[in-house]
């Protein structure tokens, strides 16, 4: 077997901190005693001791045997450990500070990761200015990495820059320290202007893509408002998997997460309000309510109510309700103020019509009724939950979500309507 000199490294230091683990000889340098732990993982947080031996992490938990003479013990009481925060995305030259400095003021906010994109010193310098950046990069008390730009100007023949950066610099700039690959692919943001008017920008950034995915590296993607075909297209110029920061705006976050991403919504009680609002239900899409939109208003006896619900499933074309019976009754909590579902009867007829009203409002036994015994809120024609046309966005009052084993086990009938697994299940 053939490995490099950092892979042999990496054994011995792993080695060592084993011997110090297993051998009652050797100890931690460093033990964070009796913090708190964040576990960003488990999403607990515990009281825990975290060793610590060289760079790396020894173990979390109870770490009194690997307190040695020579180890610094920092109490932690009544504090929290948990790992940096990562800026995903940033540039120091808009900043206007080096990266010393910006290190400086960063890291006590808990910050321990930078991902810089230098295209500015890019179009001013090129790959020499580029190159400094991130030789500095590599000297920072905390991890900075550096994305290189795969073209400067943004708009070649329209901007005058210091030096146009080309794929002819990638392999060059890929190979500076501390560098992961290639930044926001932004010279092909407004695709369809550059595809019309500079397509060479085009077969340019793909190459540099090509180029940097072949050795490993990554690629940023940078998409402001971009849907349908020239997102696809901007995504198969930076090679199929590229990240976007720039959108801005819950319309076109929830567009994309539905439309490019082939996504799931569920809101429950307060989130079914929420989707009637935006109307993504029932539209399927961010447009708003008109004044003849379905929506949900105050229950009819004026005040919050609180107990249990029967809600029978009338369709289940969602795929949150794949896992249910086709008009299987279940019972679960609701909770609200304005739970009355109202919709003119056109509306009714559509929703029925296109098979969006997923559950209903009925008896124990799964008649469906408008005693508001039953049909708590008095919502037209019992209706407790709709989707959009296609069944991917989907809204309920009644709180599914509040279930667990050994609660309201006094409560006849089934309360789990799979919702969360369905969900899961959808993307496997």
């Amino acid at each position: 077997m053939s490995m490099s000199v950092d892979s042999l490294k990496l054994v011995s230091e792993r080695q060592h901190l084993v011997d110090v683990l297993m051998s009652g000889k050797q100890y931690a340098d460093i033990i964070l005693k009796g913090g708190n732990v964040v576990n960003v993982i488990t999403r607990e947080i515990y009281p825990a001791d975290v060793a610590v031996s060289g760079k790396y992490i020894l173990m979390v938990g109870d770490c009194d045997a690997l307190t040695g003479p020579d180890t610094t013990v920092y109490d932690m009481t009544g504090k929290y450990v948990m790992p940096g925060f990562v800026d995903c995305h940033m540039h120091f030259e808009s900043a206007m500070l080096t990266m010393t400095e910006f290190s400086r003021l960063s890291i006590p906010t808990g910050t321990t990761c930078l991902i810089s994109d230098p295209h500015e010193i890019g179009n001013v310098l090129g790959p020499v200015g580029i190159k400094e950046m991130a030789k500095e990069a590599s000297l920072m008390p905390q991890h900075v990495f550096c994305r290189v730009p795969a073209l400067t100007p943004d708009s070649p023949g329209l901007e005058t820059a210091g030096y146009d950066v080309t794929s002819k610099d990638i392999p060059e700039m890929l190979s500076y320290p501390s560098v992961s690959g290639v930044g926001e692919t932004q010279g092909v943001s407004a695709i369809r202007f550059v595809y019309e008017h500079n397509y060479p920008v085009i077969r340019d950034t793909i190459v540099s893509s090509v180029y940097a995915r072949s050795i490993g590296k990554e690629v940023d993607g940078n998409a402001p408002e971009l849907f349908g075909n020239e997102l696809a297209a901007h995504i198969i110029c930076g090679g199929t998997d590229v990240s976007c920061h720039e959108t801005t705006t819950k319309k076109e976050a929830v567009e994309k997460l539905l439309n490019e991403r082939d996504g799931l919504v569920l809101g429950i009680c307060n989130g079914f309000q929420t989707l009637v609002k935006l109307g993504l239900v029932p539209y399927g899409e961010v447009v708003g309510q008109t004044p003849d939109s379905p929506t949900l208003t105050y229950n009819t006896i004026g005040r919050h109510i609180s107990k249990m619900v029967y809600t029978k499933v009338v369709t289940n074309k969602s795929p949150w309700l794949a896992g249910t019976e086709l008009g299987g009754v279940y019972t679960n909590p609701a909770s609200h103020g304005e739970g009355r579902f109202v919709a003119s009867k056109e509306w009714i007829d559509k929703l029925m019509a296109n098979g969006q009203i997923a559950t209903r409002y009925c008896d124990v036994n799964g008649n469906l009724t408008n005693d508001e015994y039953w049909n708590v809120n008095g919502s037209y024609c019992g209706i407790e939950g709709i989707t959009s046309p296609d069944g991917r966005v989907f809204g309920k009052m009644a709180h599914a979500e509040r279930r667990d084993n050994g609660v309201a086990v006094n409560i006849y009938g089934e309360q789990d309507l799979k919702i969360f697994e369905s969900g899961v299940a959808y993307f496997k």
